[in-house]
């Protein structure tokens, strides 16, 4: 999986949300694609994660994305990974500057 970065994602610590964390996962989601066909490109899985976790951000936050101070990073399959199989989308919220860690949920904040 690709960070929004370009960084290579293999593995994910899940913390509780009353600790410090620099990202907080609102919807995980496979893209409907079958194994047998190909990697749709970058922008195609972009574009498909942004269809996905904007109106999921907006539920869970309670504010347009928009309107919000936070901001969405979708980590996502790579052209490598998709090849053994990975659909799997992860949209993460955090703050604008990715190196500020949050404590507490999201959830509901309006933010």
């Amino acid at each position: 999986m690709l960070h929004a970065d370009g960084s290579q994602v293999d593995e994910v610590t899940v913390v509780e949300c009353d600790l410090p964390h620099f990202y907080e996962t609102f919807l995980n989601y496979d893209m409907t694609q079958g194994d047998d066909e190909p990697y749709p490109g970058d922008e195609a899985v972009l574009d498909d994660a942004d269809g996905q976790c904007r109106p999921a951000f907006e539920e869970y936050v309670g504010t347009p994305y928009d309107d919000s101070a936070l901001f969405i990073t979708v980590i996502r399959p790579s052209e490598s990974t998709w090849v053994d199989g990975d659909r799997t989308v992860i949209c993460v919220l955090n703050e604008e500057d990715a190196d500020t860690e949050m404590t507490g949920s999201a959830q509901g904040s309006e933010q």
